[in-house]
């Protein structure tokens, strides 16, 4: 099966893990790389559970080293109090990305911590300590409405999610109609099949994700004031050929001072 070749008039940003870095080489994932390919941001896996991810804060400095934006998801452990969860993202200390903070909603394990009070428990923790962080939700259409609409919440409580941005996973068509969005997502998940080596990563497969609007909605929407707009290398210029002229005299010749009109 042939690796997905993403649209190059829409913007692409990849999400990345412990997944997409070999532990047994001493290389990293190759966010220049990543850059070059036309990737315009790059969303890290912040942790899961009691733990962080094992290179986020490596893949945050060569993304920023890099001049990608970066944003950052914690995967949601029903195992593991959210509370907890999210004092254990805070202590990374690395809240200030510019493609927001995103909650990872896809844990199936029947854990004590199951379910959308959970995920309102975590999200309100991380609000206590900064009223002020961009927060989105990360998650599939069905497991969404399986573990909403499906355990019955209550209409106001399934609203109150609304007000943070959708990113939807969603292969092979265009993002299923997820309440309480509807059709407004901000960043769709389109594919887990890029082809992670050409992009720089040491995993075989990497996921790839569109936002929804331009580049210019999407620099406007993250406040991205000093992104740098990949371009066409430009043509390079003809080679001037610079030649040392040697002028030997026949005999007879004669030479002027000055041009003139005779």
């Amino acid at each position: 099966m042939a690796y997905e070749i993403p649209d190059p008039d829409k913007v692409l940003i990849v999400d990345c893990s412990r997944w997409q870095d070999d532990p047994d080489t001493e290389n990293l994932i190759d966010f220049e790389i990543m850059k070059s390919q036309g990737v315009r941001g790059v969303i890290l896996k912040a942790g899961q559970g009691f733990y962080h991810d094992r290179v986020v804060k490596i893949s945050w400095e060569h993304a920023k080293a890099a001049g990608l934006p970066v944003g950052l998801y914690w995967y949601l452990d029903n195992t593991v109090d959210p509370k907890l969860q999210a004092k254990k993202f805070l202590e990374l200390d690395l809240m200030k990305a510019e493609l927001g903070i995103w909650v990872d909603l896809e844990h199936r394990v029947n854990g004590k911590f199951m379910g959308w009070k959970n995920w309102y428990n975590f999200i309100v923790a991380l609000q206590e300590k900064l009223p002020n962080l961009r927060i989105g939700i990360y998650t599939g259409h069905y497991y969404w409405i399986e573990f909403t609409k499906g355990s019955g919440i209550p209409y106001a409580s399934l609203q109150w999610f609304k007000q943070f941005a959708l990113w939807i996973a969603s292969y092979g068509r265009e993002p299923l109609y997820t309440e309480p969005w509807g059709d407004d997502w901000k960043i769709w998940q389109f594919t887990d099949f890029l082809d992670g080596e050409s992009y720089g990563a040491e995993s075989k497969e990497l996921d790839g994700n569109y936002f929804r609007g331009t580049l210019d909605e999407y620099k406007a929407y993250f406040k991205l004031d000093n992104i740098e707009v990949p371009t066409e290398e430009p043509t390079p210029e003809e080679e001037i050929m610079e030649y040392e002229v040697t002028v030997v005299w026949n005999l007879g010749a004669s030479t002027k001072i000055a041009p003139n009109t005779g």
